[in-house]
């Protein structure tokens, strides 16, 4: 299994350094799910097709972990072939 407390937090602390803090501050919300994995999970689904996605996309264009890539390369067994398809639409990947 994953470690997404961890993974999260460096998801956070990117977003901070590409983003600003005010980008990092709404993402900080994991914590309020951090009581379980599958609450994380969720948080994190719904921020895949949220309206801030974008975000996803400059963070890992500037190098750093976004929520897209947690999902595709680090927790993908976490994650439904769904989650996967809007990780890899957001990221301008291919559909497989």
């Amino acid at each position: 299994m994953c470690d997404l407390i961890a993974l999260l937090q460096q998801c956070e602390d990117d977003t901070a350094k590409f983003l600003g803090r005010g980008e990092a501050n709404r993402l900080s919300n994991w914590r309020s799910h951090s009581g379980s994995q599958g609450e994380l999970v969720s948080y994190i689904r719904g921020l895949l097709t949220g309206d801030r996605r974008i975000n996803g996309w400059k963070v890992d264009q500037s190098g750093g972990l976004s929520l897209e890539r947690m999902v595709l390369e680090h927790c993908p067994d976490s994650f439904d072939e769904s989650d996967r398809t809007e990780a890899r639409k957001t990221l301008g990947l291919p559909l497989a």
